[in-house]
């Protein structure tokens, strides 16, 4: 039980960097004072360019893939890789060293849904990539995303039950 207490712990953590403002720092801009005043990625590609935006977008990403991976392999158990991906979206969405601010959680989602289910992610990814490229919405995109996401893991429960 301490493991499991620590592991979500340590991915509230993880998932409370706030990759998008560090990179604004770095680049001598505080993301929250421009566009949306969101620390995630639209925001930073929309402020400071595309570079940027897909590094905070693949560092958003990776922190719910590492959190739920290292839990699976520590804790030998999908339960804790799944509260272990929980916690690190609530740490990127009410982030420790924000005042409990923070982003909205998409890529650190998608990357906790790759992690836990590859087949699953992969189709909410590409949900998101065609909507964007049609439609040029980002938050229209990761709706119909998640929304995919729902129905391929609906569509397991019945084929496993079946």
């Amino acid at each position: 039980m301490i493991e499991f207490a620590a592991m979500v712990i340590g991915s509230y953590l993880i998932g409370s960097i706030p990759s998008g403002l560090v990179l604004g720092k770095l680049r001598g801009v505080d993301i929250r004072e421009y566009g949306s005043g969101n620390i995630g990625s639209t925001n930073v590609l929309r402020t400071i360019g595309v570079k940027a935006g897909v590094f905070v977008l693949i560092a958003d990403l990776f922190k719910g893939v590492i959190v739920v991976l290292i839990a699976r392999l520590a804790l030998d158990s999908h339960a804790g890789g799944m509260a272990a991906g929980l916690a690190a979206i609530a740490g990127h969405d009410w982030s420790l060293f924000l005042k409990f601010r923070g982003g909205r959680g998409v890529a650190t989602s998608v990357g906790g849904v790759l992690a836990m289910e590859p087949a699953v992610g992969a189709v909410g990814l590409l949900a998101f990539a065609i909507v964007v490229a049609l439609f040029r919405y980002v938050s229209l995109g990761s709706m119909l995303g998640v929304l995919s996401a729902m129905v391929m893991m609906a569509a397991f429960v019945v084929i496993d039950w079946a």
